[in-house]
């Protein structure tokens, strides 16, 4: 056991101690806050949490490091030397963090994925996105009013971070949640959809704006007017050309005479004949014409230009043999035109697949075009897409394959055509990903695995910070007592502080909910009824109401505290909420015996109430396109409701009344 007096020796090592272990406590409750933050939603749908949990971990690992390096480093009549204290630590530490990273990666990975049925692990693909439902209002709790609007108090934080683990036992929950998972999953998503939809028509407006777009047609045009100059100066050097013409003209006559050489002898040639056209019976205008005599003479392959061109050449039978008559200019003045614009094109393509890094090739695009010719060329759609799509996909969107992006488009066009096509797709890729009811899955394999441990895991990490905080912060009780003591020397052991002041602490920890009262949302007993009837979850249960009532109380502090941690290693500064309001104490006299969730309407059920109601969804067929969408918007501001276009708690009480 370790004294409680020490003497003055001892003052600095103390003090760093309890530096230490304060330091160590506010840096878990910034973990706390930032898990609440990120699980709940409070900071959007696309957090990643493992990056957040692996920090958890290790700073359980700290934890651990400091209770055992200050139970040694105390123990001696003496303080240790700086430098053993050091040494010790540069070994104590890593080990600690490594296992405590260990051990909750197994936990995860063995016991609780093998205490789970297969029915869980089904479950658990499904409650995936009954949380989200809950936050967002999809999915009613009788008597437990929860929506976005109340995210930014700490105790719904909490309740949607525990919620999911909680109803994975719940046999009728999970049936509820299996039963409406489809239609959950296509207003879930539709939502997110329409919540970002704002911020996409922005950066929509940014990317194919009329300052951008005007600079785009700027270029076309400048490489437009070059294309006009280079054509020009080609035109005025045709005459040159008429070498390259008489060396042309020579081959195609020497074609014929090869080609009858050819077939005279079936073929069978001891010199190269690679070039000869061996399709026999042709006449001496056939063979001329024909693609691969013409490659051979000209170089020139592209079907196109062979067809503007054949006009030009052509075989004088008055002349004995045949003589073959080329057209200089107005055949060069063909080529030109032809090859000049390709020229134009490619130019004008790589300089945006430079800029832009849209690779993009066809022969639409021609020299010239008025400003909305420009605007209307397959060029532009695509270049369109291209860039909304990267800027959506930094965004953790991802467009519709089938939508088509033009430039100018309205608002309200933009999200009929784009974004909600994008969220029906969506939609269904995630239904599609989820398994039958009834499916026996592989536990060895992480992706059936997966969605079991992301509902366990926050729930995981916020346990194991608040056993290590509230047992460093009995050491710092502790360690106070120990630094007053020593400053004053009374000359005397005081034997029962020494376990007095840390278990009172401690006890006191324990007690915080009864000793300054619980949160509104607590006082539920949400999480019991959540829980339903499984005996397994009755120790469990108490625990997570327990923490529901204690995170509110420390979640203000992390709140504030992680904006000071913000180094690269706890980088918790990014998870700060400044929305973040104080806990609601105030009474709720209603508490959930069982838990009765009460879903949103089905799209075919929206749709048939909105039309007895008077509204014009369009047709009855179960898909929440653009008249849908706006006759609950109508619906909405008729009702004085918040116009989201989506059902929420409030809109689907009104459609229900």
């Amino acid at each position: 056991m370790v004294p409680m007096v020490k003497h003055g020796g001892w003052l600095k090592l103390l003090l760093v101690l309890l530096v230490l272990e304060v330091a160590y406590v506010l840096a878990e409750f910034s973990f706390n806050a930032s898990i609440l933050n990120a699980a709940s939603g409070a900071l959007g749908t696309g957090i990643e949490l493992d990056h957040l949990t692996i920090k958890g971990k290790q700073l359980s690992g700290v934890g651990l490091g400091l209770l055992i390096f200050a139970f040694v480093a105390l123990r001696g009549t003496n303080p240790p030397r700086p430098s053993r204290l050091l040494v010790g630590s540069a070994l104590l530490f890593p080990g600690c963090i490594w296992a405590m990273t260990t051990f909750q990666t197994w936990l995860i990975n063995g016991p609780i994925v093998d205490a789970a049925s297969n029915e869980e692990l089904v479950a658990a693909h499904y409650l995936q996105n009954a949380v989200p439902a809950i936050r967002d209002g999809l999915i009613g709790i009788k008597g437990v009013p929860i929506n976005r609007e109340d995210l930014p108090r700490p105790e719904t934080k909490a309740f949607l971070t525990l919620i999911g683990p909680t109803l994975l036992h719940n046999d009728q929950a999970v049936a509820k949640v299996v039963d409406t998972a489809h239609e959950l999953i296509k207003n879930r998503v539709q939502q997110e959809a329409l919540r970002a939809a704002d911020d996409l028509y922005e950066v929509y407006g940014e990317q194919v704006g009329p300052e951008r777009v005007g600079a785009l047609y700027e270029a076309y045009m400048d490489g437009s007017y070059q294309y006009t100059v280079d054509l020009q100066r080609q035109m005025a050097e045709i005459d040159q050309w008429s070498r390259k013409l008489q060396r042309a003209t020579s081959r195609l006559k020497g074609a014929w005479a090869r080609y009858k050489h050819y077939h005279k002898w079936d073929g069978v040639m001891w010199s190269d004949y690679s070039d000869v056209v061996t399709t026999p019976g042709l006449t001496r205008n056939e063979l001329m014409a024909h693609p691969k005599t013409l490659k051979h003479a000209l170089g020139i392959t592209d079907p196109k230009l062979l067809a503007k061109i054949k006009p030009h050449l052509f075989t004088d039978e008055r002349v004995i043999g045949g003589a073959v008559i080329l057209l200089p200019r107005p055949f060069m003045r063909v080529v030109a035109r032809h090859e000049y614009p390709k020229k134009f094109r490619e130019a004008f393509y790589d300089q945006i697949k430079e800029e832009t890094g849209l690779e993009y090739h066809d022969d639409t695009l021609r020299p010239h075009l008025s400003r909305s010719e420009f605007m209307a060329t397959p060029f532009m759609n695509a270049l369109t897409r291209h860039l909304i799509s990267q800027t959506a996909t930094d965004m953790d969107y991802d467009l519709s394959a089938n939508s088509t992006v033009r430039p100018g488009m309205s608002k309200d066009a933009f999200v009929n055509e784009v974004v909600i096509p994008a969220a029906w797709e969506q939609a269904d890729r995630l239904f599609g990903s989820l398994p039958e009811p009834g499916t026996t899955l592989n536990r060895g394999n992480p992706e059936h695995t997966a969605p079991l441990k992301a509902l366990y895991v926050p729930a995981l990490a916020l346990t194991f910070s608040l056993i290590f905080s509230v047992l460093t912060l009995g050491k710092i009780a502790n360690r106070l007592a120990m630094i007053w003591l020593t400053w004053n020397k009374p000359g005397r052991m005081v034997g029962p502080a020494r376990l007095l002041i840390p278990v009172g602490t401690l006890v006191a920890l324990v007690s915080l909910p009864v000793l300054i009262g619980s949160n509104r949302l607590a006082q539920t007993e949400i999480i019991e009824a959540a829980a339903g009837k499984s005996e397994s979850l009755g120790v469990p249960a108490s625990i997570l109401r327990w923490t529901m009532d204690v995170e509110p109380l420390i979640f203000p502090l992390g709140n504030k505290a992680m904006q000071v941690f913000s180094v690269s290693w706890l980088n918790f500064a990014q998870y700060h909420d400044e929305n973040a309001t104080a806990r609601d104490v105030g009474s709720n006299k209603q508490t959930v015996q069982v838990i009765d969730l009460k879903a949103a309407l089905s799209i075919v059920e929206l749709q048939r109430t909105l039309g007895r109601k008077g509204y014009d969804p369009g047709p009855i067929d179960g898909i929440l396109g653009p008249a849908t969408t706006n006759a609950v918007r109508a619906f909405q501001e008729d009702h004085g409701l918040a116009i989201t276009g989506t059902q929420n708690r409030e809109t689907i009480k009104a459609l229900r009344d």
